[in-house]
């Protein structure tokens, strides 16, 4: 007889070539009413695009950070014709796949980036999250291997960078 875990460690997920653009597109199905005729979603992803890592995590990141993105760019009044807009793209640097959520909302100050992957940590009003998606997300990319980022520009943009290690 040996027992059922319920849930695997960290170290047993399962890793394998993931396609960027189906996780992408995942998580928008997920958060279909957060952004439907509110939000421009622009995809600039490769359409070959693939990281080594496992889909069901990844759709769990991708959802926290375009959930956040939705909720930020609902506070913001834009004007001069400009939209609602989150922007995915994909760049490099030597050994690294990084994949890029972009958006024209309202931003973070600094103070906001150096505590954004604490846990509990929230800019938003109570009830409406406990502050644990962004450190889930930065868990979740370190078991991956790779990093989580963000920059910003208050009024302007913020940006969430999710960086894969390359294989060698």
């Amino acid at each position: 007889w040996q027992p059922v875990l319920a849930r695997q460690s960290a170290d047993a997920i399962e890793m394998r070539e993931v396609e960027v653009r189906g996780v992408v597109e995942a998580a928008l199905r997920f958060l279909a009413d957060a952004w439907k005729n509110k939000v421009q979603v622009v995809d600039e992803l490769p359409e070959d695009l693939a990281v080594t890592g496992n889909r069901h995590k990844l759709v769990q990141v991708l959802v926290n950070l375009l959930q956040n993105a939705f909720d930020a760019l609902g506070t913001k009044a834009f004007v001069d014709g400009e939209r609602a807009t989150l922007r995915v793209y994909h760049r490099t640097r030597p050994g690294w796949s990084i994949v890029c959520l972009r958006d024209n909302g309202p931003g973070m100050d600094r103070s906001t980036i150096e505590k954004a992957f604490d846990p509990f940590f929230t800019t938003k009003e109570v009830g409406k999250g406990i502050g644990l998606g962004l450190s889930i997300c930065y868990q979740i990319m370190a078991e991956h291997g790779g990093r989580i980022d963000v920059t910003s520009e208050v009024g302007k943009f913020c940006e969430f960078a999710l960086e894969f290690p390359e294989e060698s």
